[in-house]
């Protein structure tokens, strides 16, 4: 299934743009949170980062992805921010995986 996607503006709040992303990684493994504008990426990454001490305390941790793009945006070439983010099991112990 691929991540659903997110998009976050320079005016979203980071805290409830964290606990969508929890949200949807608690339910799926990844998310895509998509940007236009260096206060929208600003926000998304500090909701990925408020995301991840969430989903801590329920033994996750994140992998996360940015890359940058190009897109035509109401006429105009904007610079899409798209950050792919999933969740990972934390294991205390590496040889616990293997068992």
């Amino acid at each position: 299934m691929a991540p659903t996607v997110l998009w976050v503006s320079g005016t979203s709040t980071p805290s409830a743009t964290a606990g969508a992303i929890a949200h949807r990684l608690r339910r799926y493994e990844g998310v895509r949170l998509r940007a236009i504008g260096v206060r929208a990426g600003y926000q998304a990454l500090k909701a990925v980062a408020l995301a991840r001490r969430f989903l801590a305390d329920e033994g996750y941790d994140l992998l996360m992805a940015p890359s940058f793009h190009r897109e035509m945006v109401e006429g105009q070439e904007r610079v899409v921010l798209e950050v792919v983010a999933y969740r990972v099991e934390v294991v205390a112990d590496p040889d616990e995986r293997l068992q």
